[in-house]
């Protein structure tokens, strides 16, 4: 007790959960443990990139704000930072089958398209083709008034792209009435 001014409480609890005596009271597996020590260490650091898979839910308060772009350029910075990210469109809009075929992607054997480095897989074949470890995976939901808000819900990291020109206004205000209570979700 008298190292725990030296770590957080929680990682106390955990190295003292760890140390018990009987193994009954132990973590009972070393995945549980990892779990554990992942989850706090997300909330002391702000992040879950030391995880092997994480997600990352991008939606905005109206069409044409840049969920698309925003979520291309996450999942390149990704992939050029030596991470395996996929992305996929999870909205309705069908801009990357427009981009795909403007620019001659090439469909690997596991199904997903590579255009430029980034790793695509259309909305429809998403739960078929994702690889078993995918490492990050970036959701573009498109606009948030049309999104599966529970599927949106489920993503480790939800990021909202809001405008604030008066005329986005309006859409920026439903969208935050909308989200009225939800936690953690980036703006």
């Amino acid at each position: 007790k008298n190292d725990r001014k030296h770590c957080s409480k929680p990682l106390a609890h955990i190295v003292q959960k760890s140390l018990r005596y009987n193994p009954v009271l132990r973590y009972p597996t070393v995945k549980v443990l990892r779990k554990n020590l992942l989850r706090i260490s997300q909330k002391a650091t702000g992040n879950s990139f030391g995880r092997d898979s994480l997600t990352i839910a991008i939606a905005g308060t109206q069409h044409r704000i840049g969920v698309t772009h925003l979520a291309l350029l996450i999942t390149a910075y990704l992939n050029e930072s030596g991470r395996k990210a996929y992305f996929i469109e999870k909205n309705n809009s069908n801009h990357i089958s427009e981009i795909l075929n403007r620019y001659g992607s090439i469909k690997m054997t596991d199904g997903y398209y590579r255009l430029s480095g980034l790793n695509i897989i259309p909305g429809y074949a998403y739960a078929t083709l994702l690889p078993k470890d995918p490492g990050v995976i970036i959701l573009d939901f498109g606009c948030l008034e049309k999104c599966d808000m529970d599927e949106f819900n489920k993503a480790d990291i939800r990021l909202v792209v809001a405008g604030a020109r008066e005329w986005e206004l309006g859409a920026t205000e439903n969208s935050l009435k909308k989200l009225r209570g939800e936690k953690d979700i980036k703006y």
